[in-house]
């Protein structure tokens, strides 16, 4: 609501002066060159050279793209590996059904959520998934990934410096200039993206942002799958199968979305998982009409295997 207040007025002067906004995952195709880092500090300038020098795609994601980020609370201890596991297990199904990042990729074809598509191509060391096998400990998990990511910064506020591009794991066995710090660690779990990524709450990054009038719809959805019991135990009988091809399956959404067969099915009945959920959370946790935005929106596009990417594509987006 809060954003909706401030957005209304920029709309009108924006249009008063012959300018469209666009909400979307994605700047159109071409214009990443012509925009500037929108945080010109020591921090993204050294993140945009590091990124920069792995592929072209660093700089897009960073420079061209938007994502909406949903913050779940970790709950209960005995709550706090089901519910990363379900987020993690929900990338590709709901990355495909709320794709709104239309980009031709290299082979000519065009992908539905380009950004899902760029985001394993800018560093494979710091993105991914981190899922513990069964019986190991998530903290151990997450550490041995973090371990072994490149370390993009040393230092912190404005002492932060260019690191070497070895992972973290080789700059404590091999200290050089000097040893890692407190602080050099601290930066480095900032820069790692993993799709879902542990906070003092777990980090959903994979929805490219909506339009405006599907905003409510990722808040109600993740929220009712993975806060409700039930519908969480659903979502993991579900898709646990799928955990071993989990970045081949998000590929196939980041290029179809809901068109692949499987992705479709699979988004459709999470959708119904989520609705039936709303019905079981506490009274006016949701609004009437966020749970008819997101009603709407399977109707509208998961239930027909279109995503808000196919009508940009058809508006000429």
């Amino acid at each position: 609501a809060d954003l909706r207040s401030v957005l209304g007025p920029l709309k009108q002067t924006f249009c008063a002066a012959g300018i469209a906004l666009q909400d979307a995952g994605i700047a159109p195709t071409g214009s990443a060159g012509l925009i500037e880092l929108q945080q010109p500090n020591r921090r993204y300038e050294v993140m945009d050279s590091y990124l920069s020098g792995i592929s072209p795609w660093g700089q897009l994601m960073m420079r061209g793209t938007a994502s909406m980020q949903i913050n779940i609370d970790l709950g209960e201890p005995e709550q706090v590996l089901p519910r990363w596991r379900a987020a993690n297990l929900l990338a590709p199904v709901l990355g495909g059904a709320f794709a709104n990042s239309p980009l031709r990729i290299p082979d000519g074809s065009r992908a539905a959520s380009g950004r899902l598509w760029i985001w394993p191509r800018i560093d494979p060391s710091r993105t991914g998934f981190v899922l513990p096998s069964r019986g190991e400990d998530l903290v151990d998990t997450y550490l041995d990934f973090a371990l072994g990511a490149a370390v993009m910064l040393r230092g912190s506020g404005p002492d932060l410096q260019a690191a070497d591009r070895r992972s973290f794991e080789e700059w404590i066995a091999e200290p050089g200039d000097r040893p890692p710090e407190y602080d050099d660690w601290i930066t480095h779990l900032t820069t790692l993206f993993p799709h879902v990524r542990p906070r003092s709450w777990i980090e959903v990054r994979f929805v490219d942002t909506p339009r405006e009038e599907w905003w409510d719809v990722p808040l109600v959805i993740f929220p009712a799958l993975l806060y409700d019991d039930v519908a969480r135990s659903a979502v993991i009988g579900l898709l646990s199968p799928n955990e071993t091809r989990l970045e081949a399956l998000t590929e196939t959404a980041a290029l179809s979305g809901v068109a692949d067969p499987e992705i479709g099915a699979l988004a459709e009945t999470v959708f119904e998982i989520a609705l039936d959920a709303v019905e079981r959370m506490p009274a006016n946790y949701f609004g009437a009409n966020q749970v008819c935005a997101a009603g709407g929106f399977l109707s509208r596009f998961t239930s027909r295997r279109l995503s808000q990417a196919d009508e940009s594509v058809r508006a000429g987006g």
